[in-house]
C-alpha cells in the first residue's frame, strides 16, 4: 500500500494492484500518454526528488506536487522513529527505549556525519547511532549499560 499526498492535501492510497491496472504508455523520456476513466491525455514528469520520495508531473495543464511513501515509511512514521528534534539539531537524541551497549566517542572530539557515536540495544537488535551533523561532542549524558527512554538526550554536539 503506498500513500501519496499531492500539493500537501488530499491523500490518496494506492495498492500494488491500482498501479498495475493504471494505463500508462511511455512516450518520450519523461512524458506519457495516459488513459483514465475513459479519458485520455498526456503528462509529463517534471522532476524526481529520490531524498525525500517527491515527484512533480504536469496533468491537463496543472503541476502537481506529489509525496510518495511506502509501507515502511508508513510504519517508521506511526512508531515516530524518525526524531524529528535529532534532524533540527546536532544532537543524538534517542528515537526508541533501549539499552545502551557502548559509547563510541569521548567528549572534546571532533566528529562528521555519519561518524558511529553510540551502540544502542532496542528490540533485541543493535542499532549503531551515527552523527546527523558535524561538529565537537560536548556533554555525554549517558553511561554504558545504562537504560534510556525515546527523546532522551544522548549525546551533545557543537
Amino acid at each position: 500500500m503506498y500513500e501519496v499526498v499531492v500539493n500537501n492535501g488530499k491523500l490518496q492510497k494506492l495498492t500494488n494492484k491500482d498501479l498495475d491496472s493504471a494505463d500508462l504508455v511511455k512516450i518520450s523520456d519523461k512524458t506519457y500518454h495516459i488513459i483514465d476513466s475513459h479519458q485520455s491525455f498526456q503528462g509529463k514528469v517534471l522532476s524526481v526528488n529520490k531524498a525525500d520520495k517527491t515527484v512533480t508531473i504536469e496533468l491537463k495543464n496543472q503541476v502537481y506536487t506529489c509525496s510518495i511513501s511506502d509501507e515502511l515509511d508508513q510504519l517508521v512514521t506511526s512508531l515516530d522513529f524518525a526524531s524529528k528534534e535529532s534532524v533540527k539539531n546536532k544532537d543524538l537524541i534517542s528515537s526508541m527505549p533501549g539499552l545502551v551497549l557502548s559509547i563510541l566517542v569521548k567528549e572534546g572530539q571532533e566528529v562528521e556525519v555519519g561518524d558511529p557515536l553510540l551502540i544502542l540495544e532496542a528490540m533485541k537488535m543493535e542499532n549503531m547511532l551515527k552523527a546527523t551533523a558535524s561538529g565537537v561532542i560536548g556533554q555525554i549524558s549517558v553511561e554504558e549499560k545504562a537504560a534510556v527512554e525515546k527523546g532522551q538526550l544522548l549525546i551533545e554536539i557543537t
